[in-house]
């Protein structure tokens, strides 16, 4: 339950331009205040079509806090640069994995990214965003530190320090002024110091939040607690909804129902054409021996042939069936109990 204090808080970050500071990476060495990126939070999330704003102060509303999703991929045209894209998790995680109830695997399955359609790389960065970091952001905003009353800065630009040693010849030019010169001062100082000018309000000043890194898809995948902080921090239930994968739709029959070209996946193209070669010569094996009939020269010859590819695709079959964990499409899976 939130106290009055903290409803008036969140209420008054409801009026206000807020901007999200993506804190925090696997393994990262920099500060707790140093932030990677910043993101608009009066985008819209690209799912749900609602700004970050309205759904980060909805979530705070209702006690619990918001998740953030850090998706990256690559430009198509220069694989060396890559780009970041922010979705809510909740929604990211829908398409990202897929639960098969029968066997209890949790899949995390290979996808693209729906705003470029350009497949994810790497890992998915999982961020938060709770009432004590809005409370800290109010707090810098009425009264900024020294550190953020220097603008903003990107990240990972370089800040030369500053030269503290003058120059003995800048020295000597000054014992060499003439005494007047060095006296005189211009009367805009006092003027200044008289007349102070008005400072000027910045009406383009937002409330920075900080999202902290906390969680990866990794995580999501192989440990409880990740997805119990998942269910505690959904704000409708169901927000926290995973696709479930049918046993239909997965090994043998997904190999066979894959479609063609170049959005299906290249693993399942390499099983789909090795077991149709296999049938295939099955086919034309039983065709000869219909039209040729059962002559001993002509048994001694096919029926080899016919043993190494039934052998064979009994092996493919068995592989796929049995020692397969996975589905064709996903990048990992997991034993779990349920999701």
């Amino acid at each position: 339950m939130l106290t009055k204090c903290a409803l008036e808080n969140i209420t008054r970050a409801e009026s206000m331009n807020l901007e999200l500071l993506i804190t925090g990476a696997p393994n990262s060495y920099h500060e707790s205040s140093y932030h990677l990126d910043v993101v608009n939070a009066e985008e819209s999330e690209p799912f749900t079509l609602e700004s970050f704003r309205k759904s980060i102060i909805e979530a705070l509303k209702n006690g619990k806090e918001y998740i953030l999703a850090k998706v990256t991929t690559s430009d198509p045209t220069n694989a060396t640069s890559l780009y970041n894209y922010y979705y809510s998790a909740f929604e990211i995680n829908k398409i990202l994995f897929k639960y098969e109830a029968d066997r209890h695997l949790l899949h995390r399955m290979k996808v693209r990214n729906p705003m470029n359609n350009m497949f994810i790389m790497g890992q998915v960065y999982y961020y938060k965003i709770g009432y004590d970091s809005l409370e800290v952001a109010l707090q810098e905003y009425d009264h900024p530190s020294v550190e953020s009353s220097r603008g903003k800065m990107k990240a990972f630009s370089e800040i030369l320090p500053i030269t503290r040693n003058t120059s003995s010849s800048y020295i000597d030019g000054l014992s060499v002024k003439k005494e007047p010169e060095l006296r005189s001062i211009s009367r805009d100082l006092f003027e200044t110091l008289a007349h102070p000018q008005e400072s000027v309000i910045n009406t383009d000043k937002k409330l920075r939040i900080r999202a902290v890194y906390f969680a990866n898809d990794g995580d999501f995948l192989v440990k409880s607690g990740t997805r119990e902080f998942f269910k505690r921090n959904a704000v409708n239930p169901d927000d926290y909804f995973i696709f479930k994968l049918e046993r239909t739709q997965n090994d043998f029959l997904a190999l066979l129902d894959s479609p063609t070209g170049s959005e299906s996946n290249d693993e399942a193209e390499t099983w789909k054409r090795a077991l149709t070669a296999h049938l295939s010569f099955i086919l034309v094996i039983m065709c000869l021996l219909l039209f040729l009939g059962t002559f001993p020269l002509v048994f001694f010859v096919v029926f080899p042939l016919v043993i190494l590819f039934l052998l064979s695709m009994l092996f493919s079959l068995f592989y796929i069936f049995c020692c397969r964990r996975r589905s064709f499409g996903s990048i990992d899976v997991n034993d779990v109990a349920e999701v």
